[in-house]
């Protein structure tokens, strides 16, 4: 009876410690569950943050593009703006030089006119005629228009005819030199070029008057 007794403490005390263990671990079950759900939690909390901030980095890296690509469309737009302007100001500048060429022209014609009218009127008198002719004047090979000296260069010239005419214009313009000539056009024809540029060159010219040539074109030669 002793023994039987016995038996059946030992036997609620072993189904106690049983159940002492299962509520245990049912608690650390949920526990363990508990701090699951928490780090779930705090994962998606870190998640969405580096969305945001991917987000943010995103939508800047949109905005400087955006901000790039405006400041590269105005320095486009300023170089047109400026070409244009420097265009603009060369054809006004062509268009001043040919007027002032039509005048120089014109007042040529005026004055070789009342050369052959006065030419005209010695004839007419009776000189003797064992007087020497009046020597021919000097052909000028230039043209001043303002403070510009125009020369027309074209195949014909060679190099002592370019000789002659920088005599010239050191003769006629070497108390103004850089004074009050702005510069010397020279109009040559393509393939003068070269040979112009190289003789301008050998005598260094340039140490005295500012020059510029350009190509002679069939509107040109018409100035």
């Amino acid at each position: 009876m002793a023994k039987k007794d016995n038996d059946t403490e030992f036997q609620k005390l072993v189904l106690e410690q049983l159940k002492e263990l299962t509520e245990n671990a049912k608690n650390t079950n949920q526990s363990v569950q508990s701090i699951k759900t928490e780090l779930k939690k705090e994962i998606d909390k870190t998640n969405q943050k580096v969305d945001k901030l991917d987000k943010k980095i995103d939508n800047t890296k949109i905005e400087l593009k955006k901000e790039i690509e405006k400041t590269n469309q105005k320095i486009d737009n300023t170089k047109i703006e400026l070409k244009k302007e420097i265009d603009d100001n060369k054809i006004e500048l062509k268009k001043e030089i040919d007027k002032t060429n039509q005048m120089v022209d014109k007042l040529d014609q005026k004055v070789d006119h009342g050369y052959a009218a006065i030419n005209a009127r010695i004839d007419s008198y009776h000189l003797p005629t064992d007087l020497p002719p009046p020597p021919p004047p000097v052909q000028k090979l230039y043209k001043l228009m303002k403070n510009i000296i125009v020369v027309h260069i074209d195949t014909s010239w060679n190099q002592h005819k370019l000789e002659l005419l920088i005599k010239q214009i050191y003769q006629d313009f070497s108390h103004l030199k850089k004074k009050k000539v702005g510069y010397i056009q020279f109009r040559v024809e393509a393939n003068m070029i070269n040979f112009v540029e190289k003789y301008l060159e050998t005598i260094e010219f340039s140490r005295d008057y500012q020059y510029l040539i350009d190509q002679e074109t069939d509107e040109s030669k018409c100035i």
